[in-house]
């Protein structure tokens, strides 16, 4: 049920049918923020490969072709999926597919408002984790309550069906120490 609900309804009850060429020019600064961020923290070169998942259109990822890295991503909105194909980006409709993405293969595996989603978080982190080399990246956006007005304006937004988890960061910290990761 939850990739139908995906496929068919968030994007039509959520984001009131934004069209998917004007999503993905609005999520490039999204992405270009990403690379600002990382550069703080890691060399850009150790990062080749990058992958998103929830990537809408792949508007976050663009920044990253564009500086020459391998880029992909999955999400379930078929139209999101389509425009960003049709703009040269290797995405695929769906979930996080083994096949597609083999374990240990991406540099930075990136989700922006996507784990609150997850139904069972520690099984899906556990399978996404898989997915990135040992020593390289996952990052993680994850909404806060913490600045609703900031991020949402209106709580109502935040307090969804579609949210299943709410994380804060003690939390968030003990689930990455639980996996080994370095935050």
């Amino acid at each position: 049920s939850a990739s139908n609900f995906y496929s068919d309804f968030f994007i039509k009850v959520y984001r009131h049918g934004m069209p998917p060429g004007d999503k993905f020019y609005s999520r490039i600064k999204a992405g270009e923020q990403k690379i600002e961020l990382l550069k703080k923290h890691v060399n850009l070169e150790e990062i080749q490969t990058v992958f998103e998942i929830g990537c809408s259109s792949g508007g976050v990822i663009c920044p990253f072709l564009t500086l020459g890295k391998v880029v992909g991503g999955c999400d379930y909105d078929a139209d999101y999926i389509q425009c960003g194909i049709e703009k040269g980006l290797n995405l695929y409709q769906g979930r996080l597919d083994d096949k597609k993405v083999p374990d240990n293969s991406l540099d930075l595996l990136t989700l922006e408002h996507v784990s609150e989603h997850f139904l069972d978080p520690l099984t899906e982190l556990e399978a996404i984790i898989a997915k990135v080399k040992p020593s390289k990246y996952l990052l993680i956006e994850i909404p806060s309550m913490m600045n609703l007005a900031q991020s949402y304006k209106n709580p109502i937004k935040y307090f969804q069906n579609a949210h299943t988890f709410c994380f804060f960061k003690k939390y968030l910290e003990a689930i990455f120490s639980h996996f080994g990761l370095i935050i």
